[in-house]
Order: structure tokens, then C-alpha cells, then sequence
């Protein structure tokens, strides 16, 4: 056995003790496979289980957030000034759709008899 499948079953064990805390106390059904395959999500559950009044819940998320690599830091792209000129308009990219022209078969559908005319006797 190789130090990363006991990673991922204590991870897994930790997520089905997470899903069973947060399903009895919250209401909230977590995945707890996706949970070992991705660490995004694992991190959200993580946050949800941290607001939880459980001491036992929130030391389940203590626990699994230990075996969580450190989040990866993306850096925003570079943007060049010379490529951005302000002088530039605006333009959109789709034309507007002018309005159809009104046309005889546009006809107003007839005026609906009185509420009095439909029923026999009064509404039930």
C-alpha cells in the first residue's frame, strides 16, 4: 500500500463521518467520493462543516482539511498597456434588432365577456 491510498480512505472515512454530521444536524446531503476527487469542493464542505455548532463535526473538517494539499495561488494574467488604447470606441458585438413593422395581421383578440356571464349561479 502506497502513502496515497491511506490518504484517500482517510479521506473518504473522513468525508462519510462529515455526511453523516451535516445530514443529521443541517440537513445537508454532501458527496462524499467527490469529496476525495476534488479538493475544491472538499474545501466548500470543509467551510460549511467549520459554521456547524457540532464539536464533533468541526473536528471531522479539522481532521480532513490537515490532509489537503495547500490551495494553489493562480496569478492573473499580465496586461500589456500598449495592447489597451483608450482612444479606442466601443462597439457591441451584435447589431440591435430593429422592431417589426406593424402589420394587418397584428389584430387585437376580442374583449372577454363579463366575469357575471360565465357562471350559472355564483363561484364555488
Amino acid at each position: 500500500m502506497s502513502r496515497d491510498d491511506d490518504i484517500q480512505r482517510e479521506k473518504f472515512s473522513l468525508a462519510a463521518h462529515l455526511y453523516s454530521r451535516l445530514r443529521r444536524g443541517g440537513a445537508f446531503t454532501i458527496d462524499a467520493m467527490l469529496m476525495t476527487r476534488d479538493d475544491e469542493y472538499a474545501r466548500q464542505v470543509i467551510a460549511l462543516a467549520m459554521a456547524n455548532p457540532d464539536p464533533k463535526t468541526r473536528e471531522y473538517a479539522v481532521l480532513y482539511a490537515a490532509l489537503l494539499p495547500a490551495p494553489r495561488k493562480v496569478k492573473p494574467a499580465p496586461v500589456h498597456l500598449a495592447s489597451v488604447s483608450s482612444r479606442q470606441p466601443v462597439t457591441p458585438a451584435v447589431a440591435p434588432v430593429p422592431a417589426p413593422a406593424p402589420s394587418a395581421t397584428n389584430v387585437e383578440p376580442p374583449a372577454e365577456a363579463p366575469a357575471a356571464n360565465r357562471y350559472v349561479r355564483s363561484l364555488r
